[in-house]
């Protein structure tokens, strides 16, 4: 008698990127979560966001400098993972993926099941040193920012024009961001504060400052 459901992971080598696939078989329906190895820069934010916790990183070091070709830079379990697709919505770099029956579908959001994801954040204007890093990092190309930057070799030239108090701008795209925190994560000018899950909406949303528009 076979007895439902069944879990596998495999990893394949295509066109795309190295892919590990985990599938889980249901009685009327099967589940595969597919993690582009390649793409995964493991920023750890599938691993703070699985409810199941489910995914853990891998070795890192050893997949990034080819050292080892049979591990990825994340480590998800095909058994404890419930196939809700949150990792698959959360990843900045799209290198997740969610089939149903090999159809690519996030039925938390067609059923309005997905948490809202608030996050509270703040710009220290003493730490900022107007390097934009935030804007070069941001996987979804959603900070932009106008800042007066030295074009000079000096490097005086520069300490001098940081001392000077110059307002810059930020503009945030809500509609791309995701609320992912990685300019956080690598600005040390940038504080971010993850509020605990809730399931009043359906969508990932961020505590923004109605003053000028950024979720920090």
């Amino acid at each position: 008698m076979t007895l439902f459901p069944k879990f596998s992971k495999r990893v394949d080598y295509q066109r795309e990127g190295t892919m590990v696939t985990l599938e889980q078989k249901l009685l009327q329906s099967t589940n595969h979560l597919i993690l582009n190895s390649d793409i995964c820069t493991a920023c750890g934010i599938c691993v703070e966001a699985c409810p199941e916790e489910a995914i853990k990183l891998g070795l890192v070091g050893a997949v990034r400098r080819k050292a080892i070709d049979y591990a990825a830079p994340i480590d998800i379990d095909e058994v404890k993972c419930s196939y809700c697709g949150v990792c698959v919505i959360l990843c900045p770099f799209s290198a997740l993926n969610l089939k149903v029956d090999g159809v690519e579908r996030l039925p938390i959001i067609e059923k309005e099941g997905f948490p809202q994801y608030d996050q509270v954040s703040k710009v220290d204007d003493e730490k900022c040193i107007k390097c934009l890093i935030c804007e070069e990092i941001c996987p979804r190309d959603a900070i932009k920012r106008e800042a007066e930057l030295y074009e000079g070799v000096s490097k005086e030239g520069k300490e001098r024009q940081l001392a000077i108090k110059t307002k810059t701008t930020f503009k945030v795209d809500m509609e791309k961001c995701t609320a992912c925190g990685i300019c956080g994560y690598l600005c040390p000018a940038i504080t971010v504060k993850r509020k605990p899950y809730t399931a009043e909406t359906g969508k990932v949303e961020a505590v923004g400052d109605p003053k000028t528009g950024l979720p920090w």
